[in-house]
């Protein structure tokens, strides 16, 4: 998670698993960034790898601001065309994100900003792609205001109770393009004690695993955090009411976001 500290000195270790640790889809840093380390911090690094191979191979030299790259570029006298690509190729990397919904939301809204000549300001429209296309929300509840609320759902918002779920009720999560490593459930409010509710999760086509039983928890206050082992990457949240009433929006996932 905190990639620029554990990097800020270029590890003592063998090259396979430099490149291992580097090459993680789980490391949370821009390219930007991992730019700087490797070719600033580590740039006198006497190694076998030099620091330009591991740039090639690691970084998206695209998304790494011109006044950064030009000595790196320096150089180089001709680049050809295999070379080029694979220089500015895009490199899939995690983010850091306490707030599942909330990141996916802002990635959602530079999306549409770079994309508005596409899809104008129609709000309704737009609504629509991010359900399809970003975060999908499908639930059962007895109240009829929840229907109307899967956008404010699925992006973090409706904290006021209009989408409150009852006994036998729930609510499923899918991320469409996206897959995250669960590293912690969290509540934004307290939970009362006569309310229990289980959160499943679950990979693309995998089956369910229950990740968290509030009845094995007592006292859930204002801004608990609870761990998750879960070794896989999770495509599909369920969050089912056994008794009570919950508000989805109380909670939150924490991991490291992945593109697929």
């Amino acid at each position: 998670v905190k990639a620029k500290v554990a990097l800020a000195e270029r590890p003592n270790v063998k090259r396979e698993l430099l490149e291992e640790v580097l090459g993680s889809n789980l490391l949370c840093i821009t390219d930007a960034e991992f730019f700087s380390l490797l070719w600033t911090k580590w740039q006198d690094a006497a190694e076998p790898v030099s620091n330009r191979t591991l740039i090639n191979k690691f970084v998206s030299i695209g998304n790494v601001p011109d006044h950064m790259r030009d000595s790196f570029f320096a150089p180089v006298q001709a680049l050809d065309v295999e070379d080029m690509m694979d220089l500015t190729k895009r490199r899939k990397r995690g983010e850091h994100t306490s707030d599942l919904f909330s990141s996916v939301k802002s990635r959602f809204d530079v999306w549409l900003k770079n994309n508005s000549h596409s899809h104008g300001n129609d709000w309704v429209h737009q609504q629509k792609i991010y359900l399809a296309n970003w975060v999908s929300v499908s639930l059962y509840s007895r109240d009829a205001k929840a229907y109307k609320s899967l956008y404010e759902l699925a992006s973090g918002g409706c904290p006021f109770g209009s989408a409150i779920l009852r006994a036998d009720c729930w609510i499923e999560y899918r991320l469409t393009q996206f897959a995250l490593h669960l590293l912690a459930i969290r509540f934004k409010e307290a939970l009362r004690s006569d309310l229990h509710i289980e959160i499943f999760c679950a990979g693309d086509f995998s089956d369910w695993h229950l990740a968290f039983s509030s009845k094995d928890h007592s006292g859930i206050v204002k801004d608990s955090s609870f761990p998750c082992g879960c070794d896989f990457l999770i495509h599909r949240f369920k969050v089912k009411v056994i008794s009570g009433e919950f508000n989805p929006w109380w909670l939150s996932f924490e991991g490291i976001l992945r593109d697929v």
